[in-house]
C-alpha cells in the first residue's frame, strides 16, 4: 500500500522518498558518523512525501528514538510522512520505549 502512495504521488510531480525504517536508522548513524548528517537530514526534510515502512519490527534504540523525533519535527507542517507498520498501533509504545 505504501508503495502504491509513493507511485501516485511520484506520477503528481512531488519529490518522494520510501525507507525501510531498519535501514533509515542505519543511513542517519552513517551520516552522523561521516559527517554527511546534516545533508542527509536536508535530503529527508525536503522530500514533499516520506514513507518509513516496516516500523516497529523491533523496539527503537534510545539514538534510533531521538533521530526519528528529529525527521518528524523537521517535517512537520511542511510535508507528508507516512508511517508503515505490520505491529498494530497500541503495540507502538513498547517498540519505542519512551511514553511521551
Amino acid at each position: 500500500m505504501s508503495c502504491a502512495f509513493a507511485n501516485k504521488a511520484c506520477r503528481e510531480g512531488f519529490v518522494t522518498l520510501y525507507k525501510r525504517a531498519p535501514r533509515l536508522f542505519q543511513e542517519i548513524a552513517i551520516a552522523r558518523a561521516d559527517g554527511s548528517y546534516a545533508k542527509l537530514m536536508n535530503k529527508l526534510a525536503k522530500a514533499k512525501v516520506l514513507i518509513i515502512d516496516d516500523f516497529g519490527l523491533a523496539p527503537l534504540s534510545d539514538s534510533e528514538r531521538r533521530e526519528l523525533l528529529e525527521v518528524i519535527e523537521d517535517r512537520q507542517g511542511l510535508s507528508s510522512t507516512i508511517v508503515v507498520s505490520q505491529v498494530p498501533i497500541e503495540n507502538w509504545h513498547e517498540n519505542i520505549g519512551d511514553p511521551t
